[in-house]
């Protein structure tokens, strides 16, 4: 059975953003090897060697790397990082508006 290296991407805050395997792999540049082991969730590192998914749904990271281990951030530092997307705009209003810029340059 062959062993596989776990290895992560960190932004520059420590989160993890990324999570592989050596059996993906074939460039480690800029990643970090964090475990090593047999089965699946060594292989298939990517959704079976964390508890859960690397975002919640807000698009914000659940990981981070702290004293060389990988551990879930708490609830405030996830809101900290959470960013209201801006309201999307209306569509009848953006059509109406070219509209009208087409009309008065007519």
């Amino acid at each position: 059975m062959d062993e596989y290296l776990v290895y992560i991407r960190v932004d520059d805050a420590g989160r993890v953003v990324d999570i592989n395997s050596s059996a993906f792999l074939t460039d480690t540049d800029g990643w970090v090897e964090i475990d090593r082991g047999h089965g699946d969730r060594y292989h298939h590192a990517q959704g079976n060697y964390l508890p859960g998914p690397l975002t919640d749904e807000r698009g914000v990271h659940r990981y981070k790397r702290a004293d060389g281990a990988v551990v879930e951030r708490t609830p405030e530092e996830m809101d900290a990082d959470w960013v209201e997307p801006e309201p999307a705009a209306d569509p009848m209003s953006v059509f109406e508006a070219a509209y009208l810029v087409g009309v008065n340059e007519a």
